[in-house]
């Protein structure tokens, strides 16, 4: 499926304007690279190497920042710091481990 296609109920609630976009779980990079291809300034943080590797390949014509992370901490991108206008997760809670720490949660 396409960029378009998954996230069409959602896509009005997009930033029209280039911002800065993190893709958590981003996978081969499909919606990271539709972003980038918009304008926007995406990292994508992916804790598989294989996909990673892959999205990089498939996309190197596009201004991406891979990341090696994941949920539930993301400790690479926390120690970085920094702010992002739109977090996109698609496809991801169900990676997660049901006793898995849940940051947001107090």
């Amino acid at each position: 499926m396409t960029f378009a296609e998954v996230h069409r109920e959602v896509l009005h609630l997009f930033p029209s304007q280039p911002c800065s976009v993190l893709d958590i779980g981003a996978g081969s990079g499909r919606d990271a690279a539709a972003l980038a291809a918009r304008g926007h300034r995406v990292v994508a943080a992916e804790p598989t190497a294989e996909p990673r590797s892959l999205g990089r390949r498939l996309h190197s014509d596009q201004k991406i920042e891979w990341v090696d992370d994941a949920l539930p901490r993301l400790t690479t991108l926390t120690a970085r710091g920094g702010r992002f206008d739109l977090i996109l997760l698609a496809a991801v809670w169900m990676h997660l481990d049901d006793n898995a720490p849940r940051p947001w949660s107090g």
